[in-house]
C-alpha cells in the first residue's frame, strides 16, 4: 500500500470508526429507552399533541381545524408517522425511542469537546437513565424533544465553512417549527457565539473605519436585542426571585460582552468578519420559518398561523411554575457535595482536613434530623427514600454547569487578552466554551413558565456538556479520587430514575387499549372501560365531547372532537392554564351550542372533579345546554357517559 493510498485511507477507517462507535451509543440508548416506551398513557398532556396529530394524519391543518400552542412541525411529523403506519400511540412511541437515543449520542459527541471520553461517556448515561425513567413525561412527543435534537445538531454544524453556517441556521429554524421559543434562543445562542469568539480588537484595522464602527453597532444592537427579547419572554413575572435567576446567566454574559464591544471601540475587522456566519445562520433559519409563512399565506390561514403561534394565544396562556425554595434536605445534601470535593482536593495538597470535614459532618447530620421527623430513618436509609432526595439537587445542575463555564470562558478571554499583549502564541483549547456557554446560559430560560422538575429533566441536555468540562477539570487538577468521587455522585442523581426503572418491573398493568398496542399503566382501568363502551354501545363512529380534560379518549377511542376547533382552549381552562374571560374570547359559546344540537355526540363527564368544574364554570351556557339536553347512560368509575336526552338508552 502506496503512503498516499495510507493516509488517504487513514482518515476514512477513523471516520467509519467513530461513525460505528456512535452508532452503538444510539443503539444501546435506543435499547434502554424502549423498555420503557410502553409505560403509563397521560390523558391531558400527551393527549392534546397525540390528538392533535391524528386530527392533521386525517387531513386538518393546524390553526386552521383546530387552535394550538406548538410549532407545526410537531404535528405533521407525527400526523404523518400516523398515517403511514396505521393511528397507533406504538408508532409516535417508538419513534421518540429514536429521537431521544440521537439526543443522547449528540449530548456525547458535544460533551467530548470540552471533556474526557470518560466523563461523556458517563454523562451520556446519566441522561439515558433519566429520559428512560417509566413516566408518560419521557414518552410523551413534546415539542422540546424534537426542538433539542435541532438544536444540539445546529451547534455541532456551527463552524468555519460557509455552507455548515447556513446548515446550521436551518436547524435552528426547524427546531422553531417545532417550539418557537427553544428554536429561536437557540438561533440567539448562535449570534452570540460569533460575538464571543471574534473580539472587537482581536486583529488589524484594515477595513474603513465607517464599516468598522457600522459593524460594531449591529453587534451591539444584536446583543441588546437578545437581552430585550429574553426580558419581554419573562416580563408578565419579571418582578419574581424565579424569573430574575432565570435571566441572570444571560444577562450577565451579554452585559459583559457590551462592556468588552465599548472597551474595543471602534472595533477592528473582525466586527464586520463576525457579521457573515451571523448571515448566513439568519439566511438558513428564514428558509424554513418562511415555507410555513408561505404554505398559511397560500391557503389564506396565515392571521390564524400568527395568532396561534406568535402573537395572541401565546399570550393568553396563564402559567408560571417558579424556581422551588431548596428544601433543608436539598440544602444539606448540596452542602454535602460541595464539601466532600473540597475534602478530595485538599488531602491530594496536604491541607488541613478540618474545614471541609466540619461542613461535610454537619451536613450530614442536618440531613438525616431533617429526615428523622419525616420520614422516619428506617425508611428513609433502608427503604430507599434516600433517593429521592436527589430529585431536588436536579434542578441546581443548570446553574451550576453555567456558572463553572462562564467562569471558564472569562478565564480563557483572559488568557488570550495576555497572549495578545505579550505577543506569546495563544494556547487556545477553550473555544468550544464559546459556543456551549451562550446556548446554556439562554437555555435556562427554557424553565419559563414552568421550572418544575419535569421541565428540568427535559432541557437538562443543553448543560450536561459544561457539566462534563467542570468534572474533567476537577478530575486533571486532583487526580482519581475526585474521579471516583464523581461517579458515585453521578451514580447518586441518577439512582431514582433508574429505582423507578427497576420497581416496573414488578408491576403489571391490566387497562388496554386497541389504539396503543401494548401501552399501559396505573390508574387506566376505567378510562380503558369508557373507550370500550364507547366503541361497543354507544353510537359507534360518532362525535365525542369530553369536558374532564382528557383528550387522549377521543384517539383512544377514535373519535373526534364533537368541537375540535376549541379543543385546545378546553385543555388549557381544564389545566389552569387560561383564566375564563380570555377563554370565552376564543370560544363562542352559541355557536358551540348550535354544533352540539347538530351532532348530538356522545358526552364524557366526571361531576365534581376539578377539570368538570373549570370547564362548566368558564362555558356555563354550553354546561347548562348540556344539564338540559342529555341524561345518564351509563357510571364507569368516576366517569358520567352522556347521550342526548330523546335517545334509546344503549345497550
Amino acid at each position: 500500500m502506496s503512503t498516499r493510498s495510507g493516509t488517504w485511507r487513514a482518515p476514512r477507517t477513523i471516520a467509519v470508526a467513530r461513525g460505528l462507535w456512535l452508532a452503538a451509543l444510539g443503539g444501546l440508548a435506543a435499547l434502554y429507552f424502549h423498555g420503557t416506551v410502553m409505560s403509563t398513557i397521560e390523558l391531558m398532556d400527551e393527549g392534546q399533541v397525540v390528538y392533535s396529530s391524528w386530527r392533521v394524519a386525517e387531513g386538518e391543518m393546524p390553526y386552521v381545524g383546530f387552535h394550538q400552542l406548538y410549532g407545526p412541525s410537531v404535528f405533521f411529523v407525527n400526523g404523518a408517522l400516523l398515517k403511514l403506519f396505521g393511528v397507533d400511540l406504538r408508532v409516535i412511541r417508538l419513534s421518540l425511542v429514536a429521537l431521544k437515543a440521537l439526543v443522547a449520542v449528540l449530548v456525547y459527541v458535544l460533551t467530548r469537546r470540552v471533556a474526557s471520553r470518560p466523563v461523556a461517556l458517563v454523562l451520556y448515561g446519566l441522561l439515558v437513565a433519566i429520559w428512560g425513567m417509566p413516566i408518560w413525561l419521557f414518552n410523551t412527543p413534546y415539542a422540546t424533544y424534537y426542538a433539542t435534537a435541532l438544536s444540539l445538531a445546529g451547534l455541532l454544524l456551527a463552524s468555519a465553512e460557509r455552507a455548515r453556517w447556513i446548515a446550521s441556521g436551518v436547524c435552528m429554524g426547524l427546531a422553531m417549527t417545532f417550539k418557537q421559543t427553544q428554536g429561536i434562543f437557540a438561533f440567539l445562542a448562535i449570534v452570540l457565539f460569533v460575538i464571543v469568539m471574534t473580539p472587537p480588537r482581536a486583529g488589524p484595522a484594515t477595513h474603513a473605519a465607517r464599516a468598522r464602527q457600522w459593524a460594531g453597532g449591529v453587534r451591539i444592537l444584536a446583543l441588546g436585542g437578545t437581552l430585550a427579547f429574553a426580558v419581554a419572554y419573562v416580563a408578565p413575572h419579571l418582578a419574581t426571585v424565579s424569573a430574575i435567576l432565570m435571566l441572570a446567566p444571560l444577562a450577565v454574559l451579554v452585559a459583559g460582552l457590551v462592556v468588552r464591544e465599548m472597551a474595543g471601540w471602534p472595533p477592528h475587522d473582525p466586527a464586520i468578519a463576525g457579521l457573515g456566519p451571523i448571515a448566513l445562520v439568519s439566511v438558513g433559519a428564514a428558509i424554513p420559518v418562511l415555507a410555513y409563512v408561505a404554505l398559511y399565506w397560500r391557503i389564506g390561514a396565515l392571521a390564524a398561523f400568527v395568532h396561534d403561534t406568535m402573537v395572541g394565544l401565546p399570550q393568553q396562556i396563564a402559567w408560571f411554575v417558579p424556581l422551588r425554595q431548596p428544601e433543608l434536605a436539598t440544602v444539606c445534601l448540596t452542602a454535602t457535595i460541595c464539601a466532600s470535593f473540597a475534602l478530595v482536593r485538599r488531602l491530594r495538597r496536604g491541607n488541613s482536613l478540618t474545614g471541609p470535614l466540619l461542613v461535610c459532618v454537619g451536613a450530614i447530620a442536618g440531613l438525616l434530623v431533617d429526615r428523622a421527623r419525616n420520614p422516619g430513618l428506617r425508611p428513609y436509609l433502608l427503604s430507599g427514600r434516600w433517593m429521592t432526595d436527589f430529585f431536588g439537587v436536579l434542578p441546581g445542575v443548570p446553574f451550576f454547569a453555567v456558572g463553572v463555564g462562564a467562569l471558564a470562558l472569562l478565564g480563557a478571554a483572559r488568557r488570550r487578552q495576555a497572549a495578545a499583549a505579550t505577543g506569546r502564541p495563544d494556547a487556545g483549547g477553550d473555544d468550544q466554551l464559546g459556543l456551549l456557554v451562550p446556548f446554556a446560559a439562554i437555555t435556562v430560560l427554557q424553565l419559563y413558565p414552568s421550572a418544575d422538575l419535569p421541565h428540568v429533566a427535559m432541557v437538562l441536555p443543553a448543560f450536561l456538556p459544561l457539566l462534563g468540562y467542570a468534572i474533567t477539570r476537577r478530575v486533571e487538577r486532583d487526580g482519581p479520587m475526585a474521579a471516583g468521587l464523581a461517579l458515585a455522585w453521578l451514580a447518586a442523581l441518577s439512582s431514582p430514575f433508574l429505582g423507578a426503572r427497576v420497581a416496573l418491573s414488578r408491576e403489571t398493568f391490566q387497562a388496554r387499549f386497541d389504539r396503543a398496542s401494548g401501552i399501559s399503566g396505573p390508574r387506566l382501568d376505567d378510562a380503558a372501560r369508557v373507550v370500550r363502551y364507547l366503541g361497543d354501545a354507544a353510537a359507534p363512529g360518532g362525535d365525542l365531547l369530553v369536558l374532564v380534560d382528557q383528550p387522549m379518549l377521543y384517539f383512544l377511542a377514535g373519535r373526534r372532537s364533537a368541537l375540535s376547533g376549541d379543543e385546545y382552549v378546553f385543555y388549557v381552562v381544564g389545566a389552569g392554564y387560561m383564566v375564563d374571560q380570555v377563554a370565552r374570547t376564543l370560544v363562542d359559546e352559541q355557536d358551540a351550542i348550535r354544533d352540539l344540537a347538530r351532532t348530538r355526540p356522545v358526552v364524557v363527564d366526571r361531576r365534581g372533579s376539578v377539570e368538570s368544574t373549570r370547564f362548566r364554570r368558564t362555558f356555563p351556557s354550553i354546561a347548562r345546554f348540556i344539564d338540559d339536553t342529555y341524561r345518564p347512560a351509563t357510571s364507569i368509575g368516576d366517569y358520567q357517559v352522556l347521550v342526548p336526552a330523546r335517545d334509546t338508552p344503549p345497550g
